[in-house]
Protein backbone atom coordinates (compact mmCIF):
# COMPACT_ATOMS: atom_id res chain seq x y z
CA UNK A 1 0.00 0.00 0.00
CA UNK A 2 2.38 2.55 1.07
CA UNK A 3 4.66 1.54 -2.54
CA UNK A 4 1.12 2.36 -4.30
CA UNK A 5 0.57 5.83 -2.45
CA UNK A 6 4.50 6.21 -3.51
CA UNK A 7 4.06 5.70 -7.28
CA UNK A 8 0.54 7.87 -7.14
CA UNK A 9 2.77 10.69 -5.53
CA UNK A 10 5.71 10.27 -7.98
CA UNK A 11 8.42 9.33 -5.52
CA UNK A 12 8.64 6.09 -5.70
CA UNK A 13 12.09 6.31 -6.76
CA UNK A 14 13.31 7.62 -3.68
CA UNK A 15 10.57 5.77 -1.48
CA UNK A 16 10.53 2.32 -2.98
CA UNK A 17 14.39 0.94 -2.00
CA UNK A 18 13.62 2.88 2.02
CA UNK A 19 10.08 1.00 1.99
CA UNK A 20 11.60 -2.35 1.08
CA UNK A 21 14.36 -1.97 2.79
CA UNK A 22 12.59 -1.11 6.27
CA UNK A 23 9.99 -4.22 5.32
CA UNK A 24 13.16 -6.83 4.67
CA UNK A 25 15.30 -5.22 8.03
CA UNK A 26 11.98 -5.55 10.51
CA UNK A 27 11.05 -9.16 9.15
CA UNK A 28 14.90 -10.41 9.31
CA UNK A 29 15.47 -9.32 12.57
CA UNK A 30 11.78 -11.22 13.63
CA UNK A 31 12.28 -14.12 11.89
CA UNK A 32 15.63 -14.51 10.56
CA UNK A 33 16.57 -16.33 13.36
CA UNK A 34 14.59 -19.34 13.18
CA UNK A 35 14.81 -19.66 9.28
CA UNK A 36 18.59 -20.04 9.75
CA UNK A 37 17.73 -22.53 11.91
CA UNK A 38 15.49 -23.86 9.16
CA UNK A 39 18.15 -23.29 6.37
CA UNK A 40 20.82 -25.29 8.76
CA UNK A 41 18.67 -28.23 9.51
CA UNK A 42 16.21 -28.96 6.34
CA UNK A 43 18.01 -26.91 4.01
CA UNK A 44 14.87 -24.84 4.05
CA UNK A 45 14.00 -21.30 4.93
CA UNK A 46 10.34 -21.71 4.88
CA UNK A 47 10.00 -26.13 5.75
CA UNK A 48 8.17 -27.75 5.33
CA UNK A 49 6.52 -25.78 2.55
CA UNK A 50 8.18 -25.09 -0.91
CA UNK A 51 10.20 -28.21 -0.67
CA UNK A 52 10.25 -28.54 -3.97
CA UNK A 53 11.82 -25.01 -4.63
CA UNK A 54 14.79 -25.54 -1.92
CA UNK A 55 15.66 -29.50 -3.05
CA UNK A 56 17.18 -31.08 0.03
CA UNK A 57 17.20 -34.47 1.64
CA UNK A 58 14.15 -33.68 3.54
CA UNK A 59 11.16 -32.61 0.91
CA UNK A 60 7.24 -33.36 1.26
CA UNK A 61 6.22 -36.53 -0.72
CA UNK A 62 2.84 -34.40 -1.19
CA UNK A 63 1.57 -30.93 -0.86
CA UNK A 64 1.94 -30.06 2.80
CA UNK A 65 -0.88 -26.67 2.15
CA UNK A 66 -4.18 -27.45 3.56
CA UNK A 67 -6.65 -26.64 1.13
CA UNK A 68 -9.70 -27.47 2.96
CA UNK A 69 -10.93 -23.91 3.93
CA UNK A 70 -10.84 -22.47 0.20
CA UNK A 71 -13.67 -20.68 -0.96
CA UNK A 72 -15.70 -23.18 -3.46
CA UNK A 73 -17.76 -22.10 -6.39
CA UNK A 74 -18.86 -18.92 -7.76
CA UNK A 75 -20.61 -17.45 -4.70
CA UNK A 76 -17.96 -18.03 -2.21
CA UNK A 77 -15.14 -16.59 -4.02
CA UNK A 78 -17.15 -13.34 -4.54
CA UNK A 79 -19.36 -13.54 -1.09
CA UNK A 80 -16.83 -15.15 1.25
CA UNK A 81 -16.94 -13.23 4.07
CA UNK A 82 -20.49 -12.69 4.13
CA UNK A 83 -21.33 -16.40 3.57
CA UNK A 84 -19.09 -17.55 7.12
CA UNK A 85 -20.47 -14.69 9.32
CA UNK A 86 -23.02 -17.37 10.10
CA UNK A 87 -21.41 -20.80 9.82
CA UNK A 88 -17.60 -20.13 10.83
CA UNK A 89 -16.60 -23.37 10.68
CA UNK A 90 -16.52 -22.49 6.58
CA UNK A 91 -12.87 -21.01 7.55
CA UNK A 92 -12.13 -22.30 11.34
CA UNK A 93 -11.91 -25.71 13.16
CA UNK A 94 -13.60 -24.03 16.06
CA UNK A 95 -16.95 -21.82 16.18
CA UNK A 96 -16.33 -18.36 16.92
CA UNK A 97 -18.55 -15.29 16.03
CA UNK A 98 -16.78 -11.81 14.66
CA UNK A 99 -18.44 -9.51 12.57
CA UNK A 100 -15.80 -7.28 11.78
CA UNK A 101 -14.66 -8.69 8.42
CA UNK A 102 -18.13 -9.07 6.95
CA UNK A 103 -19.14 -5.91 8.24
CA UNK A 104 -16.08 -4.03 6.32
CA UNK A 105 -16.60 -5.79 3.26
CA UNK A 106 -20.20 -4.85 3.18
CA UNK A 107 -18.52 -1.55 3.49
CA UNK A 108 -17.11 -1.56 0.47
CA UNK A 109 -20.18 -0.73 -1.15
CA UNK A 110 -20.61 2.30 0.13
CA UNK A 111 -16.71 2.93 -1.62
CA UNK A 112 -17.98 5.86 -4.21
CA UNK A 113 -19.48 8.15 -1.50
CA UNK A 114 -15.54 7.95 0.79
CA UNK A 115 -13.90 9.10 -2.60
CA UNK A 116 -16.02 11.69 -3.46
CA UNK A 117 -16.18 12.90 0.10
CA UNK A 118 -12.62 12.60 -0.10
CA UNK A 119 -11.77 14.01 -2.74
CA UNK A 120 -14.04 17.21 -1.74
CA UNK A 121 -11.60 17.45 1.47
CA UNK A 122 -8.27 16.86 -0.20
CA UNK A 123 -7.11 16.71 -4.26
CA UNK A 124 -5.31 13.57 -3.12
CA UNK A 125 -6.90 11.37 -0.86
CA UNK A 126 -3.81 9.07 0.51
CA UNK A 127 -4.59 7.91 3.65
CA UNK A 128 -8.14 6.38 2.19
CA UNK A 129 -6.36 4.52 -1.04
CA UNK A 130 -3.86 3.27 1.20
CA UNK A 131 -5.65 1.92 3.93
CA UNK A 132 -7.97 0.15 0.92
CA UNK A 133 -5.40 -0.44 -0.98
CA UNK A 134 -3.47 -2.80 2.19
CA UNK A 135 -7.23 -4.05 2.84
CA UNK A 136 -7.40 -5.52 -0.98
CA UNK A 137 -4.27 -6.79 -1.02
CA UNK A 138 -3.64 -8.59 2.20
CA UNK A 139 -7.24 -10.22 1.37
CA UNK A 140 -7.06 -11.14 -1.73
CA UNK A 141 -3.93 -12.97 -1.46
CA UNK A 142 -5.32 -14.58 1.60
CA UNK A 143 -8.21 -16.09 -0.49
CA UNK A 144 -6.65 -17.90 -2.72
CA UNK A 145 -3.52 -19.30 -0.39
CA UNK A 146 -5.40 -20.36 2.54
CA UNK A 147 -8.95 -19.44 3.19
CA UNK A 148 -8.35 -19.99 6.99
CA UNK A 149 -9.91 -17.53 9.52
CA UNK A 150 -6.76 -16.95 11.52
CA UNK A 151 -4.88 -16.24 9.31
CA UNK A 152 -6.53 -12.89 8.68
CA UNK A 153 -5.63 -10.87 11.60
CA UNK A 154 -4.41 -7.80 9.88
CA UNK A 155 -7.15 -7.25 7.87
CA UNK A 156 -9.48 -8.50 10.84
CA UNK A 157 -7.35 -5.23 12.81
CA UNK A 158 -8.08 -2.94 9.61
CA UNK A 159 -11.96 -3.71 9.40
CA UNK A 160 -13.22 -1.62 12.22
CA UNK A 161 -11.61 1.38 10.90
CA UNK A 162 -13.45 0.55 7.90
CA UNK A 163 -16.66 0.23 8.67
CA UNK A 164 -16.23 3.76 10.83
CA UNK A 165 -14.72 5.29 7.57
CA UNK A 166 -17.91 4.26 5.42
CA UNK A 167 -20.36 4.97 8.64
CA UNK A 168 -18.55 8.76 8.50
CA UNK A 169 -19.41 9.02 5.00
CA UNK A 170 -22.98 9.75 5.36
CA UNK A 171 -24.44 13.07 6.98
CA UNK A 172 -22.35 14.11 10.22
CA UNK A 173 -25.11 13.05 12.66
CA UNK A 174 -26.48 9.95 11.38
CA UNK A 175 -22.57 9.09 10.43
CA UNK A 176 -21.37 8.93 13.88
CA UNK A 177 -24.48 7.06 15.35
CA UNK A 178 -24.25 4.70 12.93
CA UNK A 179 -20.59 4.19 13.28
CA UNK A 180 -21.12 3.97 16.99
CA UNK A 181 -23.97 1.84 16.88
CA UNK A 182 -22.02 -0.66 14.47
CA UNK A 183 -18.96 -0.47 16.87
CA UNK A 184 -21.17 -1.50 19.89
CA UNK A 185 -22.79 -4.27 18.11
CA UNK A 186 -19.61 -5.64 16.99
CA UNK A 187 -18.07 -5.30 20.35
CA UNK A 188 -20.86 -7.11 22.39
CA UNK A 189 -21.05 -9.68 18.86
CA UNK A 190 -17.78 -10.82 19.33
CA UNK A 191 -17.48 -14.84 20.47
CA UNK A 192 -13.51 -16.15 20.15
CA UNK A 193 -12.52 -19.54 19.76
CA UNK A 194 -11.42 -21.23 22.62
CA UNK A 195 -7.90 -22.22 21.68
CA UNK A 196 -6.58 -22.55 25.49
CA UNK A 197 -8.83 -19.05 26.22
CA UNK A 198 -10.14 -19.01 29.79
CA UNK A 199 -12.44 -17.03 31.96
CA UNK A 200 -9.50 -16.47 34.61
CA UNK A 201 -6.08 -17.37 35.05
CA UNK A 202 -4.18 -18.32 37.91
CA UNK A 203 -0.15 -16.93 38.65
CA UNK A 204 0.83 -18.55 35.43
CA UNK A 205 -1.16 -18.36 32.15
CA UNK A 206 -0.07 -21.72 31.67
CA UNK A 207 -0.48 -24.24 34.67
CA UNK A 208 0.93 -27.84 34.04
CA UNK A 209 1.35 -30.68 36.86
CA UNK A 210 3.59 -33.51 35.98
CA UNK A 211 3.23 -37.26 37.19
CA UNK A 212 6.37 -38.22 39.25
CA UNK A 213 8.57 -40.45 36.89
CA UNK A 214 12.21 -40.03 36.30
CA UNK A 215 12.86 -37.41 33.39
CA UNK A 216 16.63 -37.43 33.50
CA UNK A 217 17.78 -37.77 29.81
CA UNK A 218 14.19 -38.77 29.00
CA UNK A 219 12.71 -38.79 25.05
CA UNK A 220 9.02 -37.76 24.92
CA UNK A 221 7.40 -38.71 21.71
CA UNK A 222 3.99 -36.92 20.89
CA UNK A 223 1.60 -39.88 19.39
CA UNK A 224 -1.18 -37.97 18.04
CA UNK A 225 -2.12 -34.76 16.20
CA UNK A 226 -3.81 -33.28 19.57
CA UNK A 227 -1.97 -29.72 19.92
CA UNK A 228 0.17 -30.51 23.08
CA UNK A 229 3.11 -28.84 22.29
CA UNK A 230 2.57 -26.22 24.94
CA UNK A 231 3.44 -28.83 27.45
CA UNK A 232 7.00 -28.77 26.75
CA UNK A 233 8.57 -25.78 28.14
CA UNK A 234 7.12 -26.89 31.25
CA UNK A 235 8.85 -30.56 31.45
CA UNK A 236 12.31 -30.11 33.27
CA UNK A 237 15.04 -28.75 30.84
CA UNK A 238 17.08 -31.16 29.20
CA UNK A 239 14.22 -33.34 28.08
CA UNK A 240 13.78 -33.82 24.16
CA UNK A 241 11.10 -34.62 21.86
CA UNK A 242 9.54 -35.74 18.77
CA UNK A 243 6.40 -36.45 16.84
CA UNK A 244 5.86 -39.73 15.75
CA UNK A 245 2.04 -38.40 14.16
CA UNK A 246 0.53 -35.31 12.86
CA UNK A 247 -0.22 -33.16 10.36
CA UNK A 248 3.58 -33.20 8.57
CA UNK A 249 3.85 -37.02 9.42
CA UNK A 250 1.86 -40.54 10.12
CA UNK A 251 -0.56 -41.37 7.95
CA UNK A 252 -2.17 -40.49 5.75
CA UNK A 253 0.77 -39.25 4.08
CA UNK A 254 3.25 -41.85 2.92
CA UNK A 255 6.34 -41.98 4.95
CA UNK A 256 9.01 -39.65 3.91
CA UNK A 257 12.47 -38.12 5.33
CA UNK A 258 11.06 -36.94 8.29
CA UNK A 259 9.68 -39.95 9.64
CA UNK A 260 13.34 -41.25 8.88
CA UNK A 261 14.85 -38.35 10.89
CA UNK A 262 12.11 -39.18 13.98
CA UNK A 263 13.38 -42.80 13.55
CA UNK A 264 16.88 -41.96 13.76
CA UNK A 265 16.31 -39.86 16.93
CA UNK A 266 14.34 -42.89 18.63
CA UNK A 267 16.92 -45.03 17.61
CA UNK A 268 20.06 -43.34 19.35
CA UNK A 269 18.24 -42.22 21.81
CA UNK A 270 19.71 -43.66 25.24
CA UNK A 271 17.51 -42.70 28.69
CA UNK A 272 13.93 -43.09 29.47
CA UNK A 273 11.10 -43.13 26.89
CA UNK A 274 7.74 -41.94 27.43
CA UNK A 275 4.75 -41.56 24.60
CA UNK A 276 2.66 -38.44 25.42
CA UNK A 277 -1.22 -38.26 24.21
CA UNK A 278 -4.56 -37.04 24.33
CA UNK A 279 -6.38 -39.74 22.74
CA UNK A 280 -7.16 -43.15 22.91
CA UNK A 281 -4.33 -45.75 22.15
CA UNK A 282 -5.76 -47.12 19.04
CA UNK A 283 -4.17 -49.61 16.79
CA UNK A 284 -2.80 -47.51 14.58
CA UNK A 285 -0.38 -45.67 16.53
CA UNK A 286 0.54 -49.15 18.33
CA UNK A 287 1.19 -50.45 15.06
CA UNK A 288 3.93 -47.14 14.48
CA UNK A 289 5.58 -48.04 17.97
CA UNK A 290 6.18 -50.93 17.18
CA UNK A 291 7.52 -50.08 13.85
CA UNK A 292 9.86 -48.29 15.93
CA UNK A 293 11.00 -51.27 18.10
CA UNK A 294 8.56 -49.69 21.22
CA UNK A 295 5.99 -50.89 22.98
CA UNK A 296 3.98 -49.57 26.32
CA UNK A 297 5.04 -50.69 29.61
CA UNK A 298 3.00 -50.08 32.70
CA UNK A 299 -0.11 -47.65 33.43
CA UNK A 300 0.08 -44.25 31.86
CA UNK A 301 -0.26 -41.38 34.19
CA UNK A 302 -2.24 -38.20 33.76
CA UNK A 303 -0.87 -34.57 32.79
CA UNK A 304 -2.70 -31.87 33.85
CA UNK A 305 -2.96 -28.02 33.06
CA UNK A 306 -5.62 -25.35 33.37
CA UNK A 307 -6.30 -24.93 29.35
CA UNK A 308 -7.13 -28.51 28.89
CA UNK A 309 -10.56 -26.98 31.06
CA UNK A 310 -13.14 -29.44 31.07
CA UNK A 311 -11.21 -31.67 28.64
CA UNK A 312 -9.86 -35.35 29.74
CA UNK A 313 -5.81 -34.55 30.91
CA UNK A 314 -2.93 -35.60 28.25
CA UNK A 315 -1.37 -39.02 29.16
CA UNK A 316 2.16 -40.15 29.67
CA UNK A 317 3.30 -43.77 29.02
CA UNK A 318 6.25 -45.39 29.94
CA UNK A 319 7.73 -46.91 26.64
CA UNK A 320 10.02 -50.04 26.70
CA UNK A 321 12.26 -51.31 23.87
Amino acid sequence: AALAAAVHRGTARADGPCLIGAAALAFLLVHGHWMWQLWRDFHNPLFPLFGPVFGGDVVAPAELRDTRWLPRGTAEWLFYPLLWADTPRRVSELWFLDLRVPLAYAALLALPLWWRRARAQSAQPQALASLLTAFAAGYLLWLPLFGYYRYLAVIEMLAPLLVTLAALALPRRSGLFLAVSLLVVVGLATRAPRWGRLAEYGEHYVDVVLPSVPFERALVIFGDGHPLAFLAPSFPSGTRFVRLRGNLLGPPLPAWALDRLVQERIQAHHGPLYLLVATPIDAELTGMLALQKLRLQGDCLPVRSNLFADEPPARLCPLQR
